[in-house]
């Protein structure tokens, strides 16, 4: 097991290695950027630091290593964000609705 996922992307879009850990129980550490803070939730579901702050990302990584009631507690609540609205059914479901319009001749729903 991984006690959490370090990453230290520059840009990104909506990582799908951070919705996999997440689904695990693992608590991410990572950089502000793109998508990403809309899954890594500091105090909620691992810690968001500031973009190419290669000193927070440390102290992220070893704050969780130190304290295994913050990766439980992270865990379970990642565990739960991706089941609530990123899984595959409910990604699947939105492009359905997005692009269903389409094939119809209608203008799409855009769902937010």
């Amino acid at each position: 097991w991984a006690t959490a996922l370090l990453m230290s992307s520059r840009t990104e879009g909506l990582p799908g290695v951070a919705l996999e850990a997440l689904a695990a129980g693992i608590p991410v550490v990572a950089p502000d950027v793109g998508g990403v803070g809309d899954i890594v939730r500091t105090g909620e579901t691992g810690i968001l630091v500031v973009a190419s702050d290669e000193r927070a990302l440390a102290e992220g990584i070893v704050s969780l290593a130190a304290n295994p009631g913050d990766r439980a507690a992270f865990g379970a609540a990642g565990r739960e964000l991706v089941g609530s609205g990123y899984l595959f059914e409910h990604s699947f479901e939105r492009y359905r609705q997005q692009l269903g319009g389409l094939i119809d001749g209608d203008r799409p729903v855009i769902a937010r």
